[in-house]
């Protein structure tokens, strides 16, 4: 005990340190600019100790720093907005240059000129927005706030401005619209869930890598996505570095106000929808607030306090089209096309493929009602189209912020965020298609202090929760609803108390209510201080991170049963005959209140070697400790020989737990911290070219959900247990389900969770080059290579598999008094190799902007890019580890070109041509944007669909293949889009021979345009009316075809992404 205190004396103290040392912000750049640059006399001589100011013009804020000995000069941590820059010095004249724009993370260059003469005398320059990244070899891209609002964002979702940048490819299956999820993009080939998102400098990733807050995007200042080679000051995940920022308030009161709609007459029908569109109604609607804080007769903030007010919400009314297979009426009454063997005959087919009436289970007969009938043609790929499942999720949304400057060195800010956006649970039948209630919480306190003329420090607190409740909604609500269906329930399982349990057949739509019930809170505060400084040729910065990150739940399991067609050769037949190959039920609540503490320090130092050569060096280091459970009923099993056996285990088994019954136990203890170092070059070979070139290492932490497994293990009264059946033998009836007896085949053994203890920490060797030259002052074009390569992925492996054999399954397992064992191993690794071009173009007055983008990669990994879960192709067998498993992961991105297009018409007032008259009512205010996708398609799995090695896996496995499964582009077709003959199910007791990743699924095409016009009225009222199409050419962008070998849908495709939307918009500005 003494030395626990101890321990957490030590690693507090640094934070002690800055709460007793610092004054009270966000870090530096996540959320800030910088300006650079150099100050020379006509012939080129630097000149020392000039007064370098930038006076932001929204709020009259002003940032002054000398020029040092070297003639250059740093401005850090600046809000990213429009300034004026003036220069002075005695004997010179004062250069004042207006038009520059500071952007969210960059750093922009802008050298001054000064000539000889009285400071009286000025000199002003118009500047030019900086287009070369002249400074550090880091990757991304940034998006204002104008362009952001301008552009067709579907859902208004920030996320989707990630499609526009290289390197970037929406997460497999999704085209990333309106998926409101920064895990639903693979960035420079790493994983989905190695994202992060800030917004105002405070993360609002929870530990799963999903992002828990969407602002408002018209109280968006800028966006910028890091994708590689990013400084020291940024790390924890080695993805996508995703930042925003909200605006501040003015010295002028603006507002904005909007509305969106769109209904059934402006959407087309789905691709494979035959019948009418499904009624749709969906309203958004808000407005943005700000302005300088004014109390009459107390108070006038212009020019020191400012204030933002943000509200939206969303109305949907909309019914899904959702396609797949029913059981046909046939079915139901036991009728099959093809042979059907009976498993407690000795596999005697039944007479005409006919079950007898009799021979139908009890249990199952009473679920029968709840599939409703196919009412499509089979012919079609499915047979069933969902005719009235709603999907109805009302949301929003309240965000406030308040900046304050106590003096032109102290400068506060605050901002408090509210969001309801319930989580939907899509299924087709209407009685399963439920909302569970989701939502967020947080505030941001931030400082920034200048001491000096050229040492600044900022410090921040930040706070966010995310309260989920997981199957808070039902579809039946009387008590013991599974007993009034024959389903007798687990004892002690309050879940199975209410609801329908889930029956899963393989083939077909799933039935029941939600798998987990209970409730998930998870969030994160932190405490964070930056300082920066300059000496000479050194912009100087370094800080501290502190995070910690927390999950408190409490859920319960309800029962669960699959059915593959293991015993009669057919899925649903298996079901009647009431023989499920398996069943999961978990007895009490699996609960823990787990917390980790993150601490993280860097160091980076800017070096301008020379007038043309910026360095780059920089140092992270990232201490984790070890996840703990406060309450301790979380515990951590290794499969290693070890200590004492708890007595309430049925068995004598020999397994390590760590944090049993030991609140505040590590769980999860890492073997190494690695310091991780960065350098970067960037080299202007001449004013219109810059070469720039990187190599950094980055590591990763633990998703949280992989640790939450660990509330599963067993303890006194709670257990989450499997039933498996026996290979062709059916020793699990749907009757009595819940066999407890442990010398019984199939019985409900114990299941096991795992993380290996110590785990190494995975780590990401990242490098560029980049060759980037400017055409014209507002034209650039850009090409470089990216790469990364890692050691030490997390996967998930399922380690109890029996090896294949003839003689009873627990006797070939490894560890036979339990069932299903997954443990979480850094065994992986990963590789990436992309190629980058972009063009971007800056707007001018011609009125056209655009960024256009191709990359060209390959991405490799042992494991797939996700949270496992059993089931998924991702998950290894502990039988068919490393190499077998190699492939294409889900980053792949063989070919994906984006274009962003903007055009304002010449005409009208303020723009070239026909400014006044009828010319300007008719032509006038308007514009033009576009966002065009092109992307080959990623590469996907085949399954075996059923177990023959009879390991009791929770693995997938894959079939034989005898060729290549790919067909020509002509002979695709939705009812046979890959060679399904080349394709076999392995045959018993062996793995098939198919590899990871072997079918390419489709690739999409999308084109989003927005038409808008302005309309301006009494000097400052604007009104803009929209036009948006989404998917606008209503491009039949088809989903993935159906893998499993046998099923009704294999190499059959029955699904497509959005058909054509289109939306109306009104927005009123002044």
């Amino acid at each position: 005990m003494i030395r626990a205190r101890a321990s957490l004396c030590w690693q507090s103290l640094p934070l002690l340190a800055l709460l007793l040392l610092c004054s009270l912000p966000v870090p530096g750049q996540i959320n800030r600019a910088t300006a650079v640059g150099r100050v020379t006399d006509a012939s080129g001589a630097v000149i020392v100790g000039a007064d370098v100011q930038f006076r932001r013009l929204a709020t009259n804020e002003i940032f002054r720093v000398p020029t040092t000995t070297s003639g250059d000069y740093t401005l850090p941590n600046l809000p990213n907005d429009a300034y004026e820059a003036r220069v002075t010095m005695e004997g010179f004249k004062t250069e004042v240059r207006t038009g520059i724009r500071l952007e969210i993370g960059s750093v922009s260059r802008y050298d001054f000129t000064l000539s000889v003469g009285s400071v009286a005398e000025t000199v002003e320059v118009t500047a030019q927005a900086a287009l070369l990244r002249t400074e550090s070899p880091e990757l991304g891209q940034v998006v204002s706030g104008a362009t952001m609002v301008g552009l067709p964002l579907n859902s208004r979702d920030f996320l989707s401005l990630a499609r526009m940048v290289p390197g970037v490819i929406p997460t497999r299956g999704s085209t990333g619209d309106g998926g409101r999820d920064s895990s639903g993009f693979n960035v420079q080939g790493r994983r989905r869930t190695d994202n992060i998102v800030y917004v105002d400098g405070s993360v609002m990733s929870d530990g799963n890598g999903n992002t828990t807050f969407f602002p408002n995007i018209d109280a968006l200042q800028e966006f910028e996505l890091k994708t590689g080679l990013y400084s020291a000051e940024f790390g924890i995940r080695p993805g996508g570095q995703f930042s925003t920022v909200t605006k501040s308030g003015t010295n002028e009161l603006h507002a904005t106000a909007f509305w969106f709609h769109r209904n059934d007459n402006l959407s087309a029908r789905n691709y494979f929808d035959p019948g009418p569109r499904p009624e749709y109604k969906r309203n958004q609607f808000g407005g943005v607030l700000s302005g300088p804080i004014w109390i009459p007769g107390v108070f006038n903030g212009k020019d020191k306090a400012w204030f933002m007010f943000a509200a939206s919400g969303e109305r949907i009314r909309q019914f899904q089209s959702l396609r797949g297979f029913m059981p046909s009426v046939a079915e139901k009454q036991g009728q099959f096309a093809a042979t059907i063997r009976d498993p407690f005959a000795g596999g005697a087919p039944f007479a005409g493929n006919v079950i007898p009436t009799a021979r139908i289970n009890p249990v199952a007969q009473k679920f029968l009602p709840l599939w409703p009938d196919p009412n499509v043609t089979p012919g079609s790929g499915f047979n069933f189209i969902s005719p009235n499942s709603t999907n109805n999720p009302d949301q929003d949304q309240v965000m406030a912020r308040v900046d304050f400057n106590v003096s032109p060195t102290d400068r506060w800010s605050a901002r408090f965020i509210w969001d309801r956006r319930p989580l939907i649970r899509a299924n087709a039948i209407q009685r399963f298609n439920l909302t569970d209630p989701l939502g967020t919480r947080g505030q941001n306190l931030t400082n920034t202090r200048t001491f000096g003329s050229s040492v600044v420090n900022d410090f921040g607190i930040h706070w966010f929760r995310r309260p989920y409740y997981p199957g808070a909604t039902i579809s039946e609500g009387s008590e013991g609803f599974g007993r009034t269906l024959g389903l007798p329930n687990f004892p002690g399982n309050p879940a199975d108390e209410n609801g329908v349990p889930r029956m899963t057949i393989t083939g077909y739509f799933a039935i029941g209510d939600a798998p987990t019930v209970g409730s998930v809170p998870i969030g994160n505060w932190e405490v964070k201080d930056n300082i920066s400084f300059v000496r000479g040729a050194h912009s100087f910065k370094g800080g501290y991170h502190f995070r910690r990150n927390y999950n408190f739940f409490q859920l319960n399991s309800r029962s669960g049963f699959t059915f593959n067609r293991a015993f009669s050769g057919n899925n649903f037949a298996d079901f009647l005959l009431g023989a499920p190959a398996s069943a999961a039920i978990g007895a009490e609540s699996t609960r823990a209140n787990l917390a980790q503490n993150g601490q993280y320090f860097y160091f980076q130092d800017d070096w301008k070697a020379s007038a043309r050569l910026t360095v780059n060096l920089g140092l992270r280091y990232e201490y984790r400790a070890p996840w703990k459970d406060k309450r301790g009923f979380a515990s951590n099993a290794n499969p290693v020989t070890a200590q004492l056996v708890p007595a309430e285990l049925p068995l004598n088994v020999q397994f390590w737990e760590t944090g049993r019954f030991n609140p505040g136990h590590p769980l999860v203890e890492w073997s190494n911290r690695t310091p991780l170092p960065r350098i970067g070059l960037a080299y202007r070979l001449t004013d219109r070219t810059v070469i720039r070139a990187g190599y950094g290492i980055y590591a990763n932490e633990l998703i949280v959900g992989m640790v939450q497994t660990l509330g599963s293990n067993p303890r006194q009264n709670a257990a989450t247990r499997s039933f498996i059946s026996e290979l062709n033998r059916p020793t699990i009836s749907l009757s009595d389900p819940f066999n407890l007896n442990q010398l019984s085949p199939g019985a409900g053994l114990l299941n096991l969770f795992g993380v290996e203890s110590p785990i190494p920490l995975s780590t990401i060797h990242m490098w560029n080059f980049t060759v980037q030259q400017s055409l014209t002052s507002s034209l650039s074009v850009e090409a470089g290579y990216s790469g990364n390569s890692s050691i030490h992925e997390l996967s998930v492996v399922s380690w109890n598999d029996a090896v294949p054999g003839t003689t009873p399954r627990q006797q070939r397992r490894p560890f036979p008094e339990f069932q299903n064992f997954n443990m979480i191993f850094a065994n992986s690794n990963s590789s990436y190799h992309g190629m980058e071009l972009k063009l971007q173009k800056r707007p001018t007055t011609a009125g056209i902007s655009a960024l256009v983008a191709f990359t060209f990669a390959k991405s490799l990994d042992v494991a797939g890019g996700r949270l496992a879960v059993p089931g998924d192709p991702s998950v290894q067998s502990r039988n068919l580890m490393g190499n077998a498993n190699r492939g294409r992961s889900e980053a792949d991105n063989p070919g994906r070109l984006t274009a962003v297009v903007g055009y304002q018409l010449p005409f009208g007032k303020g723009r070239a041509f026909l400014t006044e008259g009828i010319a300007n009512h008719i032509l006038g205010g308007w514009s033009f944007d576009s966002m065009l996708a092109i992307q080959s398609g990623p590469f996907i799995t085949p399954a075996n669909g059923v177990n023959l090695v009879d390991s009791g896996s929770t693995a997938s496995y894959r079939p034989d293949v005898f060729g290549n499964p790919n067909l020509p582009n002509s002979e695709r077709t939705t009812e046979r889009w890959f060679d399904t003959s080349v394709l076999r199910q392995a045959e018993q007791l062996r793995y098939g021979n198919a590899g990871r990743s072997i079918i390419r699924a489709p690739g999409f095409t999308t084109v989003d345009l927005a038409v808008h016009r302005e309309f301006a009225f009494q000097e400052r009222y604007r009104l803009q009316f929209r036009f948006e199409g989404f998917n606008m050419l209503n491009t039949g962008n088809l989903g993935f075809p159906g893998t499993t070998v046998g099923t009704p849908a294999f190499g059959k495709i029955t699904s497509a992404q959005p058909s054509r939307d289109l939306q109306l918009g009104l927005k009123l500005h002044f």
